[in-house]
């Protein structure tokens, strides 16, 4: 992340404001709220598919295609090549990672892996900012084999966060309220499905992170999971009833210490609308 500060609810609140964008939402209702997080890296950024007892499939493999913002009719396709391998591995009473790499054999021959491929550098080319990135995926989709993709930078910079958006509650939103049309519904005694040792919130996320990074947690979660709070010491306070479960914690937590895991009696957000 190039800004660890960055807070992708009051982005989104910013776009709805650009003057090309709010023309077309005026009149509109907000109707139900939620956040996702997606694989976006694309065919070269896939981890091995296979290994010793285990296939990865859908997204979990990085099966996204970003040209088209797509991935279900990806991730079918890896079940399918993973029944058939799975099914091989039964006949033959071996399921060796030298038989599930059949797995892997199966997907570089498919059309899964010709449109991963095609749509490899789609992703990347934003690397240089929205025009450029426009410019070179544009290039990249009417010119098969095209490639204009960038290297991403690892410098960070850290940078204060802008003033909030004023949200007018027609337009734009503040977090609570995007919470309240997401009809997120958790028991309130429940254990906290939100993971983390109390001997890493002490020495990473209250020292190094802070110091480091700013606590990004409390900017990346769009639904004020996790909060810094100062009184009546500096600590990490968890919402756990917001979450969202859009996992956004599990992926972008610079130290990966927060361990997400599904809550009991399938609490979460109640989307109705769709």
């Amino acid at each position: 992340m190039s800004n660890p500060t960055c807070d992708p609810h009051e982005n989104l609140q910013r776009y709805k404001l650009h003057p090309l964008i709010q023309p077309i939402l005026a009149g509109g209702k907000l109707l139900e709220c939620g956040a996702r997080t997606i694989t976006s890296g694309g065919l070269d950024a896939m981890p091995q598919m296979y290994g010793d007892g285990f296939l990865l499939t859908g997204e979990s493999a990085g099966m996204v295609d970003m040209q088209r913002h797509k991935g279900i009719h990806l991730a079918m396709k890896s079940g399918m090549m993973a029944a058939e391998t799975l099914f091989d591995c039964l006949i033959a009473d071996d399921f060796s990672t030298a038989q599930l790499q059949r797995y892997e054999e199966r997907f570089r021959a498919s059309w899964a892996y010709q449109e991963l491929y095609d749509a490899r550098n789609y992703r990347k080319a934003f690397d240089k900012g929205l025009y450029a990135g426009l410019l070179a995926a544009g290039l990249q989709v009417n010119i098969p084999g095209l490639s204009l993709a960038t290297k991403v930078g690892k410098k960070i910079k850290r940078e204060l966060p802008e003033a909030d958006v004023c949200a007018d509650g027609v337009l734009t939103f503040t977090k609570e309220r995007s919470l309240f049309n997401a009809n997120i519904q958790h028991e309130e005694n429940q254990p906290c499905h939100l993971h983390i040792n109390p001997t890493d919130i002490e020495n990473i996320c209250l020292k190094q992170c802070t110091s480091r990074y700013g606590n990004p947690c409390q900017y990346f979660c769009p639904a004020e999971v996790y909060e810094i709070v100062t009184e009546p010491k500096f600590a990490l306070k968890l919402n756990p009833s917001n979450c969202l479960h859009c996992k956004t914690c599990d992926v972008a937590d610079p130290y990966n210490i927060i361990t997400w895991m599904p809550p009991e009696g399938g609490g979460g957000p109640g989307y109705k609308v769709g």
